[in-house]
């Protein structure tokens, strides 16, 4: 049983519903994210999974308030976050920090490397100026930003570099949580395995928590302790990393962990049918599913498959043997 006091960051019932309106004046309504909840434990790092559109990213600009959840509770060492409580805002703003996809996008041109990690530092308006300047120095060094780089602009930097400026950024206030949101991505495939390995050394020394979002299956299994997958807005698959990659129960889960082995002109499964989740209760992959039946239309609640394992299909507990990785592979390589 886990403790309240293990649990650094946590959320129950995240839902967020966009209202549009289309093209010829009617208002469309998109559940972004429905229900979603999770918990980190302190030091750990909670995987984020899923295709463009699954909700990841939305999870991060409700974190950090930059848009209002329309429902749900999000919370930081058990003490509830409101945005719209500016004291409280701020104070969080300090202990959550965000590193972005693109680094180049992340920093204002006019500043130097030095002036961009201090002004991150004014969230700390109880440290002293030299507090700061000394920080500044420090969360450079443990990225391995040398003297000679400090005084440069963005521009001059390489994206790896640039991202470690970005990674010494999120650090240097001090944070309880950062939020990585497919950091890795627009890197060199060489300059990723530097980045993961700096994340690994900076939460073991600083004991920071991970909220780390990807499609990259391979980058997440290096870096994530628990793992939760999302498909259209709601977690279908959570389990402990090891678990999750060992035994894959969801046939979303299953596709894209076979779907990681195969090109882009391959995997043909990415095509679905849009539902109306206002009113769908039902599995929201069933009409892309090769295992979907009539029960797949029914309301689905978690199944639990071990004390961390929890999958979102009724299957799971419906057949001895688990869902069939063969016809998965069949299904997404089939024209």
């Amino acid at each position: 049983m886990i403790s309240s006091q293990e649990i650094a960051f946590e959320v129950k019932g995240l839902t967020k519903i966009f209202r549009t309106r289309g093209a010829l004046g009617q208002t469309e309504t998109v559940h972004a994210l429905d229900g979603v909840s999770f918990a980190v434990l302190t030091g750990k790092t909670l995987g984020v999974v899923g295709e463009s559109g699954s909700g990841k990213s939305t999870i991060g600009r409700c974190v950090l308030g930059l848009i209002e959840p329309t429902a749900g509770k999000i919370a930081l060492d058990g003490q509830d976050l409101n945005h719209k409580r500016k004291s409280l805002a701020r104070q969080f703003r300090r202990q959550v920090q965000i590193v972005f996809q693109n680094p180049q996008r992340s920093f204002n041109p006019l500043f130097s490397i030095r002036n961009s990690v201090g002004e991150a530092l004014n969230l700390r308006p109880d440290w002293s100026r030299e507090q700061r300047q000394k920080r500044v120095e420090e969360v450079l060094d443990a990225v391995k930003i040398g003297d000679e780089m400090r005084d440069r602009k963005p521009e001059e930097l390489s994206g790896g570099q640039l991202q470690r400026v970005a990674v010494a950024r999120a650090i240097a206030p001090e944070p309880k949580l950062i939020f990585l949101d497919e950091p890795t991505s627009s890197l060199d495939l060489s300059v990723r395995g530097e980045i993961l390995r700096l994340l690994r050394e900076l939460q073991k020394s600083l004991g920071i928590t991970y909220v780390f979002v990807s499609h990259d299956l391979e980058v997440v299994r290096v870096v994530a302790d628990n793992i939760v997958v999302m498909y259209h807005g709601q977690i279908v698959e959570q389990a402990p990393a090891r678990d999750l990659f060992d035994n894959p129960k969801h046939p979303y889960t299953q596709a894209l962990l076979a779907a990681s082995e195969l090109s882009e002109d391959q995997f043909r499964w990415s095509q679905r049918t849009e539902l109306n989740l206002a009113t769908d209760n039902g599995c929201r992959m069933r009409d892309r599913c090769p295992f979907a039946e009539e029960k797949c239309s029914e309301s689905q609640a978690f199944n639990t498959v071990s004390r961390f394992h929890q999958v979102r299909c009724w299957k799971v507990t419906e057949y001895k043997q688990p869902i069939g990785s063969n016809k998965i592979n069949k299904t997404i390589t089939d024209e």
